[in-house]
C-alpha cells in the first residue's frame, strides 16, 4: 500500500510516524508545499521525531515530493502525474481546498481521501470547489484525533498526551456502484499502528465523535489562544483560581450553546435507521464531563490555535466556533458566546472583553 500525507503539522507527523513504526509499514510519501522544506528535511536527517515523556523516537524511510500551487507554471516531473490512491489530509482546514486543488489531477473516483483535521465543514467546501462532479469524486473517510501533541520544530513533535484516533468511512452522497478501492485497506493499515490508538467505527459513531470533538475544541481552543496558555491552565491552575472559575463559566456557556445546536442538527437524522445517535452524549452535563476530561488528558499541551496565534498564522476558528455560529443561524439559534470568541481570536484577544462575554 502507498499512502500520501498532505500536511506535516503535529497530526500529520503523528500519523506518518505511527504508520512508519508499524510491523509492516506501508510506503509513505510526504507532500511538501514549499521547496525550502526539502533542505530542512535533509538537515534533520530525513526523519520525523516524536518525543514522549522526554524520550525521542525517530522514523525514517519516507519518500518526499514538493507540490506546486494549482495556478503555478512549473516543470512537470513523472511523479507529479502519478495517481494518488490513498491521501491523508492533515493540513489546516483553512488551507485544505487550495492544497488539494494542487493535486486534483492525481485524484480519481477510486482514490480515498482521509480528512484528519479539526473542525467541520471542509467536505462541503471540497465538493463545491474541487469535486463538483459526483461521478468523479473520490471517496471520503475521516479521522478524529484525540492526542495531546504540540510542536518542537518542523519535523518534530512533543507527544504530551497519548490518546485515540477514531476513523470511519463517510457515507456516499449517491448510490452509484464504484470499483473496489483501498479505503478499507487504509482503515486496516491505520489500525495496525499501535502509537495511534486507532478505533474503526461505523459512520453514525464517527459523526458522534466529530461532534464531541467540535464541542471540546470550541470550548477550549479559543480560550487558550486568547489567554496564551496550555490546556491545563484553563480550569485547574492553582495559581489562577479566580480566572479559572471565569474560564469555566465561559466554557459552560459555549457548551450550552453548542449542545442546543447539535441536538437540533441531530433531529434531521431521526428517520435514518443507519444514523441513530445517542443524543444523551450531547447534553450540557455530558459535554462538560468530556471537556474537563480532555483538558486533564492534554493538560501539558498547547492548542494548535495558540501556536497559530503566536506564529501570526490564520487560525481554524472559522471551522470551530465559526461553524457553530453558522449552523446555529441556519437552525434559528443564536450563539453569542461563540460569536464573541470568534471576534476576539480574529481581533484583539482582549482578556477584559473575554470576561465581558459572561454577560451574554
Amino acid at each position: 500500500m502507498h499512502i500520501h500525507i498532505l500536511g506535516i503539522g503535529n497530526v500529520g507527523k503523528l500519523i506518518a510516524h505511527g504508520l512508519a513504526k508499524s510491523a509492516i509499514p506501508p510506503t509513505i510519501t510526504l507532500l511538501f508545499h514549499r521547496s525550502n522544506l526539502l533542505k530542512e528535511w535533509e538537515a534533520h536527517g530525513s526523519s520525523l521525531e516524536l518525543v514522549t515523556q522526554g524520550v525521542s523516537d525517530f522514523s525514517t524511510g519516507y519518500r518526499t515530493e514538493t507540490i506546486a500551487p494549482a495556478d503555478s507554471v512549473t516543470l512537470t516531473r513523472p511523479q507529479d502525474q502519478d495517481i494518488i490512491t490513498n491521501l491523508i489530509v492533515a493540513t489546516k482546514t483553512t488551507k485544505t481546498v487550495i492544497a488539494i486543488q494542487s493535486i486534483r489531477h492525481r485524484l480519481t473516483r477510486d482514490s480515498t481521501i482521509m480528512l484528519a483535521q479539526n473542525g467541520m465543514g471542509v467536505i462541503d467546501e471540497l465538493n463545491a470547489s474541487v469535486f463538483p462532479d459526483i461521478t468523479s469524486r473520490p471517496r471520503y473517510t475521516g479521522a478524529v484525533v484525540m492526542h495531546g501533541i504540540y510542536t518542537k520544530h518542523t519535523f518534530a513533535s512533543i507527544h504530551a498526551g497519548p490518546g485515540t484516533m477514531t476513523i470511519s468511512s463517510i457515507p456516499e452522497v449517491h448510490s452509484e456502484t464504484r470499483t473496489i478501492n483501498d479505503s478499507t485497506h487504509l482503515l486496516d493499515t491505520l489500525s495496525a499502528a499501535p502509537i495511534l490508538g486507532t478505533k474503526v467505527v461505523p459512520p453514525h459513531e464517527f459523526l458522534s465523535s466529530q461532534l464531541e470533538k467540535l464541542a471540546i475544541n470550541s470550548s477550549m481552543s479559543a480560550l487558550s489562544a486568547i489567554l496564551d496558555c496550555k490546556y491545563g491552565d484553563l480550569f485547574h491552575s492553582p495559581t489562577h483560581t479566580s480566572r479559572n472559575q471565569k474560564n469555566w463559566r465561559i466554557a459552560q456557556q459555549t457548551i450550552q450553546e453548542i449542545s442546543r445546536v447539535i441536538l437540533t442538527m441531530l433531529e434531521t437524522y431521526e428517520s435514518n435507521p443507519d444514523m441513530r445517535i445517542d443524543i444523551a452524549r450531547f447534553s450540557p452535563t455530558a459535554l462538560e464531563r468530556k471537556v474537563l476530561g480532555t483538558a486533564e488528558l492534554v493538560a501539558r499541551s498547547y492548542s494548535s490555535m495558540v501556536e497559530d496565534v503566536r506564529a501570526g498564522r490564520e487560525t481554524e476558528i472559522g471551522y470551530l466556533n465559526g461553524y457553530v455560529v453558522r449552523k446555529g443561524k441556519e437552525l434559528g439559534l443564536r450563539c453569542p458566546v461563540h460569536e464573541g470568541l470568534v471576534e476576539l481570536v480574529v481581533g484583539s484577544r482582549d482578556r477584559d472583553k473575554l470576561y465581558g462575554l459572561l454577560g451574554s
